[in-house]
């Protein structure tokens, strides 16, 4: 069964790209392209609930076709591409670890059981100038460098670099 997780990222079509490589070990249940909506939609996903709006494509919901939006079983990873800094990154988690525990109090925990959720954003200090510029093999070769540290790390906590 593959793993669930949840890319953050501004372009469909890279979304679409790295979602279609991700396949078959990981399932992208969800595609996200604003802060904004990660902000809204995180903390009901990982709690395996429907995200708020998640039935009409508005500025604050991110519904499209990219993902299987089955959330059923949460998400394992958390994804940013690499528009986004660490700095967003930390927010969007810090700002879903207080919705959840706000959802949790509120007695609607569908989480029991649940695994570490693993948080990736790209590392600031690498240099990019060697790799693909956006474009022709750029969602290609961030899939690769995201499983290769997805096969080894998935489940530990923090935010991990890519």
């Amino acid at each position: 069964m593959p793993i669930p997780v949840i890319i953050i990222g501004r372009t469909a079509a890279i979304g679409a790209t790295v979602a279609k490589h991700l396949a078959p070990d990981y399932e992208v249940i969800r595609f996200i392209q604003s802060l904004r909506a990660a902000k809204t939609e995180l903390p009901y996903i990982l709690s395996k609930r429907e995200p708020p709006n998640s039935t009409t494509t508005t500025a604050t919901s991110s519904k499209c076709a990219i993902g299987s939006n089955d959330y059923t079983r949460g998400a394992r990873a958390v994804i940013f591409g690499r528009a986004f800094t660490l700095a967003q990154a930390e927010e969007v988690r810090r700002n879903t670890t207080n919705q959840l525990r706000v959802l949790l109090e509120s007695g609607n925990n569908k989480t029991e059981g649940k695994d570490a959720v693993t948080w990736m954003v790209g590392d600031p200090s690498l240099d990019l100038t060697q790799k693909p510029a956006v474009g022709a093999g750029y969602a290609e070769n961030a899939v690769r460098e995201v499983k290769a540290v997805l096969k080894e790390r998935i489940g530990e906590e923090g935010i991990i670099l890519y």
